[in-house]
C-alpha cells in the first residue's frame, strides 16, 4: 500500500508569492488529500499530522515541513518579554525553564499532536499490511525554508527534545544529510 503510490517529492506549500521550495529527496506523504492519512481512513481534518515519512527497518522518521521563523521569534519574544518583568536574578532555574517551557508551549503542542497523529496513521498502515514484527523507533524532523536563521532552528530544536526521542531540525537545502533514507 505504501509503494509508489505515496513516495513523492518533499516539498513546503506554496507561499504568499506561489513559490514552492522544494527539495531533491523523497518520502512517503501522510498529509493532504493525496497522502497516505486519507486512503487509510482519516478525514483530513481527523488528526494533526506531518506532512512526509521514511523508514529503513524499524526506524520511522517523521517529516514535518513549516515556515516556522515567525512562530519562533514570537516565541522567543515572549519568553524574553516574560523574564524582562520578572527580576531575572531572583529566579530559579526551575523558574526560568517553566517560563521558557509557558511561551514555547504553542509551538511545541502543536509538534505533540502532530507526532501523535502520524504515529496512529502509520501505526494503522503497519497492522493493515502488517509491514513489520517489531514497534518501530520513531523520531522527528523539523524542515524549514532555507532561508531561516539556523539559530532560530537551534532554539526550536531544544523546546522539543525531551518530548520526542530523536528530534532533529533543517533546512530545505540541507534536507537530504538528516533522512534516515533517502528514496530516489
Amino acid at each position: 500500500m505504501i509503494e509508489d503510490d505515496f513516495m513523492q517529492i518533499i516539498e513546503h506549500a506554496k507561499d504568499r508569492s506561489k513559490h514552492i521550495e522544494r527539495s531533491t529527496c523523497y518520502a512517503f506523504k501522510i498529509d493532504d488529500k493525496d497522502g497516505l492519512a486519507q486512503a487509510l481512513g482519516f478525514s483530513n481534518t481527523m488528526l494533526s499530522k506531518v506532512d512526509y515519512f521514511v523508514k529503513n527497518d524499524d526506524a520511522i522518521q517523521l517529516i514535518e515541513l513549516s515556515d516556522l521563523e515567525d512562530q519562533i521569534q514570537k516565541c522567543r519574544f515572549n519568553e524574553i518579554q516574560q523574564l524582562a518583568t520578572e527580576n531575572t536574578n531572583k529566579l530559579t532555574a526551575k523558574e526560568k525553564r517553566f517560563i521558557r517551557k509557558t511561551a514555547w508551549s504553542p509551538m511545541t503542542n502543536e509538534f505533540k499532536r502532530k507526532w501523535g497523529g502520524s504515529i496512529a496513521i502509520i501505526e494503522r498502515l503497519y497492522r493493515k499490511n502488517r509491514l513489520c514484527e517489531s514497534d518501530p523507533n520513531y523520531q522527528l524532523l523539523i524542515v524549514c525554508k532555507n532561508q531561516t536563521d539556523v539559530i532560530m532552528l537551534d532554539a526550536l530544536k531544544v523546546q522539543l527534545e525531551g518530548m520526542m526521542r530523536i528530534v532533529q531540525v533543517c533546512r530545505t537545502k540541507d534536507l537530504s544529510r538528516y533522512l534516515i533514507e533517502e528514496k530516489r
